[in-house]
């Protein structure tokens, strides 16, 4: 999974007014914390931020925070865990960044990739995907781009559930087990009609 990197400050202790002020400089407030970490206050640049998340291609998001207090500074891998907007401006107001361990798992959204044809589509079914991502949990060295589904066995009137989903050791799935991923649906009337009304033509 990409790595993004993003830059941030550490800031003093919460004072007054010092959240507006950070805004009117288009200044986004932060904290960092994980297992292995210490809660930080930070403070992130509004415009990069945004420039991060329009890079990001689903919902986990993982940066390479680079923190500088001073002349000093460290890199931290984190994952962008909640994000808070002010729904009447639409503007983004304040981050979490958790610190990712080397030694934790963490939860993470992994994306689904479905590969194949389904034999259902083949006899004329239709592939529905229900779910786009699955929730799992994992250490860092066991991070998967996206999870391959292969759904060329599916046929018309079969559906494709989270327990059915192998995973690589090390990585579980939090989703409920009969929570459906796919499904190949009867083709509708209207085509049926149209692809008979063809075979006459």
């Amino acid at each position: 999974m990409e790595i993004v990197p993003l830059k941030a400050e550490i800031r003093a202790e919460k004072k007054k007014g010092e959240v507006k002020r950070l805004r009117r400089e288009s200044k986004i407030p932060g904290v960092l914390y994980g297992p292995d970490v210490k809660p930080v206050l930070l403070t992130l640049d509004k415009k990069e931020l945004l420039k991060v998340l329009r890079q990001g291609k689903h919902k986990s998001l993982l940066v390479q925070l680079e923190i500088s207090a001073g002349s000093e500074g460290e890199k931290k891998k984190c994952l962008l865990k909640e994000l808070q907007w002010d729904h009447i401006r639409g503007e983004l107001i304040h981050v979490d960044l958790y610190a990712i361990s080397d030694t934790h798992s963490f939860s993470v959204s992994m994306p689904i990739n479905f590969k194949n044809t389904p034999v259902g589509v083949t006899k004329g079914g239709i592939f529905e995907p229900i779910m786009r991502e699955l929730s799992v949990s994992c250490r860092f060295d066991r991070l998967l781009d996206s999870i391959d589904v292969d759904v060329s066995r599916l046929d018309i009137g079969d559906a494709l559930h989270v327990r059915d989903i192998p995973v690589p050791e090390g990585v579980k799935i939090k989703d409920m087990p009969e929570e459906v991923v796919a499904l190949v649906s009867p083709p509708s009337e209207e085509g049926t009609t149209e692809a008979k009304a063809d075979e006459k033509a």
